[in-house]
């Protein structure tokens, strides 16, 4: 089945091919002329067309320039980041193509008084000459024949100028790459001397601002007594002052505490008379004091024991009492002196206290005007550190700019200079040639196929199934001119020639036509047919004839009736006169034996049409016409008629109804489809029995319709006896 289906396919592209190389080769001269036309047109553009010249100079545009002593630019040129760079590379390429570089081209070269730049050059009336340059933009002629190319992955740019004279396109693409080299050097130098301008400004305001604060700083130094030492010092001596003065402070107020508890616990003391206390008072620390215990101590032991053995009268009593009394007596008043001691000693500790208060306070008070004094101490010396800095970096910027200036350092620089042209880019020779050739096939080959499209003729027995939908009853190939039957006096060859040459092709055609038509009829021995065309000379007489002439060749008595009342031919076909015929008959001037007459061809007669009546559609739907068919049914075998085309009147319809048969003739190659379907249709809506269609005048000699033909009868097993290769057809 998959063998079968390829087998198939192949078949139908090969059958497509065919009917292009038919359709081709059937207009084959307007294949022809075409194909000339547009190579000659090509050519001769070609050889009309200027010669164009191409200049190419090469620049390379670095990442950076070159530093020297790594002093940095005002205006980088160049780019480090990716991104960047890439934007910095297209931003040149538009440089290059920009009006600022054409300008400068132009001026340089003095392109705008140039006549064969601007195209004046065959300019010969003055006037016109003068509006010519007037009008002429020297800008636009020279960015219009300007091209740039980067070559990719690199960062080299050809610069191509294009024009007809190869010295001046030279020097215009020099050009270009140096006037785009030097505007990119003075773009830098006016970034350079814009911002030493700038600087310069900048350095004075600063020198006055720093000036000044400098003079703010000494007037506040002197004002405060700091010229000598810096104001750090003097808060950090008032510090120390305070400090230690305030230490001093500490010790005294222990000192004045303690000897306050002493004074308090000393009048303690003197107020209660205990006098046993001293001993676990700092008293004892006085040697008079210690002594005077230890003496009362021993006295009035004394005084007890003495006690014990004496009375109190005793004298050793009285005078160890009286001794005891004075101790005790000097004890008082020791203490009492060492209370006034400390009392005295209280109060200068008290006022020394006091004194180092005030002392305090006052630093205090000091220390706290030169913490202000510090602040704006400091605010004026970061404002001249401040003013300083700036001026110094503003100052250094301002010099490194300086010498940057004067390096001229530039990142783009000629790498290959362009060089005379020997040969034109256009015009292509070869290239056009071959493109004229190609498009005079394409255009040729398109203006067949498409006149074969809008070929909306039938021509083959493919057509007539596809668009009418009936069978084929035959095809009848042209008849040529046959020199002997000229001679011989014949002039009717094309509707005679079944009789004329029973042995040709066409007579085999139209035998095969009758032997369909046979088959086709519903009665086999009585049979009425009609023939009939879409439109006019579409060769239905010459079917008519030559169909007739072959039935009665089998054997069979047939009559040809002309009803084609309004243009009859059949007559004609037969060598005959048009005086007396079928309208004689329907009119009843004539019988039928007498308006019959007998044709050359044994068994076959033919009723000519007669006069021409006033209304021949009234004449063949009369009820005379069908008792005359009747009648003469009766008489001959197959009776033919020769009908008028069915677009054109509406005969054949009426005379479809009488007969058993009808057959459809076609032209090859110009009866229109659309016409042909809608004839079948008329037809089909009286209900007449349409037997089939015959296509007529096929010609063998033409490679698209002669395939049909062969194809079809090879079906068939035909055979079309001998093939006449005259010049000349002569269908109707």
């Amino acid at each position: 089945m998959d063998q079968y289906d390829s087998s198939m396919a192949g078949e139908s592209w090969g059958a497509i091919l065919a009917d292009y190389y038919r359709a081709v080769w059937k207009r084959k001269w307007l294949v022809l002329s075409i194909f000339v036309s547009v190579s000659f047109l090509a050519a001769l553009y070609t050889i009309r067309q200027p010669k164009i010249y191409e200049a190419i100079a090469t620049v390379e545009i670095d990442q950076q320039a070159d530093r020297i002593l790594n002093v940095s630019d005002v205006h980088e040129l160049g780019s480090t980041g990716y991104w960047d760079s890439s934007i910095y590379l297209e931003t040149q390429y538009k440089i290059i193509q920009s009006n600022r570089v054409a300008r400068m081209v132009v001026e340089n070269l003095h392109l705008d008084r140039d006549l064969a730049f601007l195209g004046l050059a065959n300019v010969e009336d003055q006037e016109k000459l003068a509006e010519g340059l007037e009008k002429a933009d020297p800008v636009e002629i020279f960015k219009k024949n300007l091209q740039v190319d980067p070559i990719p992955d690199s960062r080299l740019v050809c610069i191509r100028y294009r024009g007809t004279d190869p010295q001046l396109i030279t020097t215009i693409a020099n050009e270009v790459a140096n006037s785009f080299i030097t505007q990119n050097l003075e773009r830098k130098l006016v970034s350079t001397r814009n911002a030493l301008n700038w600087l310069q400004e900048q350095v004075r305001d600063l020198r006055e601002e720093l000036e000044k604060s400098e003079r703010a700083l000494y007037e506040f130094k002197k004002a405060n007594e700091i010229l000598s030492t810096s104001m750090t010092d003097k808060v950090n001596l008032t510090g120390s002052r305070l400090e230690a003065l305030s230490s001093h402070l500490s010790q005294v107020e222990a000192k004045y505490i303690a000897s306050k508890a002493k004074m308090e616990s000393l009048e303690t003391m003197v107020s209660k008379n205990s006098l046993e206390t001293v001993a676990s008072t700092e008293l004892m620390n006085d040697p008079l004091i210690r002594e005077l215990k230890v003496t009362i101590s021993r006295l009035e032991n004394d005084y007890t024991e003495l006690l014990k053995r004496y009375k109190e009268k005793h004298p050793d009593v009285v005078s160890v009492k009286s001794k005891l009394d004075e101790a005790r007596t000097g004890l008082k008043r020791e203490i009492q002196n060492n209370l006034s001691g400390v009392r005295a000693e209280h109060l200068a500790t008290q006022k020394e206290v006091r004194m180092i208060n005030d002392q305090l306070d006052e630093l205090k008070r000091q220390a706290k005007e030169l913490t202000l004094k510090e602040s704006e101490y400091n605010r004026l010396m970061r404002e001249k550190d401040g003013n300083q800095r700036v001026y110094e970096q503003v100052l250094l910027r301002l010099k490194e700019i300086d010498l940057a200036g004067m390096l001229k350092a530039n990142n783009i620089r000629m790498l290959d200079k362009a060089k005379q042209p020997a040969l034109p880019i256009k015009p292509n020779v070869k290239f056009n040639l071959l493109i004229g050739i190609f498009m005079g096939i394409l255009l040729s080959i398109s203006a067949a196929l498409g006149l074969e499209m809008l070929d909306n003729t039938i021509k083959n027995a493919e057509d007539v199934k596809r668009y009418l939908g009936l069978p084929l009853l035959g095809i009848v190939p042209r008849v040529k001119d046959d020199p002997e039957l000229t001679k011989a006096g014949v002039f009717n060859i094309a509707d005679m020639f079944s009789f004329y040459k029973p042995k040709s092709s066409v007579a085999e055609c139209c035998r095969t036509i009758r032997t369909n038509v046979s088959f086709l009829l519903p009665k086999k021995d009585k049979a009425r047919l009609l023939v009939t065309s879409a439109s006019p000379k579409e060769g239905k007489t010459t079917i008519v004839s030559n169909l007739a002439i072959t039935m009665a060749n089998s054997g069979k008595r047939v009559l040809v009736v002309d009803t084609d009342m309004r243009r009859p031919r059949a007559h004609k076909a037969f060598g005959m006169d048009n005086e007396y015929g079928l309208s004689n008959i329907i009119m009843g001037t004539m019988t039928q034996e007498e308006a019959i007459r007998r044709t050359q061809v044994e068994g076959l007669d033919i009723l000519t049409c007669g006069p021409i009546p006033p209304n021949p559609a009234e004449q063949i739907g009369s009820e005379r016409f069908s008792q005359i068919v009747d009648q003469l049914g009766m008489v001959y075998d197959r009776i033919i008629f020769d009908s008028p085309p069915v677009i054109a009147v509406t005969d054949s319809a009426i005379l479809s109804d009488i007969v058993d048969g009808v057959v459809l003739v076609v032209k090859c190659g110009q009866t229109h489809r659309d016409v042909a379907i809608q004839a079948v249709q008329n037809l089909r809506d009286v209900n007449a029995n349409i037997l089939g269609t015959v296509i007529n005048d096929l010609d063998l000699d033409n490679k698209e319709y002669g395939h049909y033909y062969y194809y079809y009868y090879h079906r068939y097993g035909y055979y079309y006896g001998e093939k006449e290769n005259t010049p000349e057809a002569v269908n109707g």
